[in-house]
């Protein structure tokens, strides 16, 4: 039996760490179960360029931010904007229950960060 995606990047997460003078960035928490992500954007025109992230959490908030940073990369800005928990399920896949406030984290830290210009 395979394992559900996030948990392959759980164990493998990639574009983690920051990005040096990033255009947007944003950090934000689960106060209920204790994670925090700081997400960095580099734009460029109406695109994201790069996306890194930094996450103390669970598997699901590490998996599904690796996930998350490796599929917004090349995505219009604009399209980003308005994120939503089902969009981002669809690109990450369904989770259990227990382990869906991962993709509400995400979401909060994209739209976070894009509406975070000229903030740093």
């Amino acid at each position: 039996m395979c394992d559900p995606p996030y948990l392959e990047h759980f164990r493998a997460p990639s574009h983690v760490g920051r990005i040096d003078d990033p255009s947007r960035t944003a950090e934000v928490s689960n106060p209920a179960c204790g994670d925090v992500v700081r997400l960095d954007l580099a734009i460029e025109g109406e695109r994201v360029r790069e996306a890194r992230f930094q996450c103390r959490g669970c598997s699901a908030a590490i998996g599904v931010m690796s996930i998350v940073a490796t599929w917004i990369e090349g995505r219009d800005v604009g399209e980003l904007e308005h994120l939503t928990i089902e969009a981002l399920e669809l690109v990450v896949g369904e989770l259990p229950r227990t382990k869906r406030h991962g993709l509400v984290l995400a979401r909060d830290a994209v739209v976070n960060a894009l509406r975070s210009a000229g903030e740093r």
